[in-house]
């Protein structure tokens, strides 16, 4: 891993997934309690996970498509403050040769949560995985923070990809 790789490994996702799976981690942030006028504990807005479901999926279209230029500037701001776009569009395009063109891609699982071990204040946040298969890896699990950004959009705060769940 270089060094901005390795920058990249601190924040959110050491919080939530084993350090030894990850390759490929950006930074987190959140938005505000007062921004978004909601308490840790509220009930999960019914539109939460679908809206930040939805966002993940383009995200990763656009990843697939080997927009990765696309990708950056379509991600939270907290995402360009922890790598610039060059250094993001360098690592994924060493990345996807490596592995391959995506082959299959099924959506495990998908969590609301209004708070993030690690991120500096609450916000409104969805954790989801996806088992993935690339052309020339075994399978992979993605995993990826979408958090509601202050425009009440959901964007992409972080992204692994690291071995699939022991069974």
């Amino acid at each position: 891993m270089n060094r901005t790789i390795r920058t990249l490994c601190m924040a959110i996702f050491l919080a939530t997934l084993s350090g030894a799976h990850s390759q490929l981690v950006m930074a987190q942030g959140g938005v505000g309690a007062a921004a978004t006028g909601r308490a840790i504990g509220d009930p999960v807005p019914p539109d939460a996970v679908g809206a930040a479901t939805l966002a993940s999926d383009h995200w990763l279209a656009v990843l697939d498509a080997g927009n990765f230029g696309d990708s950056w500037k379509g991600a939270a701001e907290v995402f360009k403050l922890g790598v610039s776009e060059s250094d993001w569009i360098s690592e994924l395009e060493g990345m996807h040769e490596k592995l391959g063109k995506t082959t299959m891609r099924e959506m495990k699982s998908a969590q609301f949560s209004t708070t993030l071990r690690g991120a500096p204040s609450t916000g409104e946040y969805v954790t989801i995985s996806y088992l993935t298969k690339f052309a020339n890896a075994p399978i992979a699990t993605e995993t990826l923070i979408v958090s509601k950004e202050a425009d009440g959009e959901w964007r992409i705060a972080g992204y692994n990809i690291g071995k699939p769940p022991d069974k």
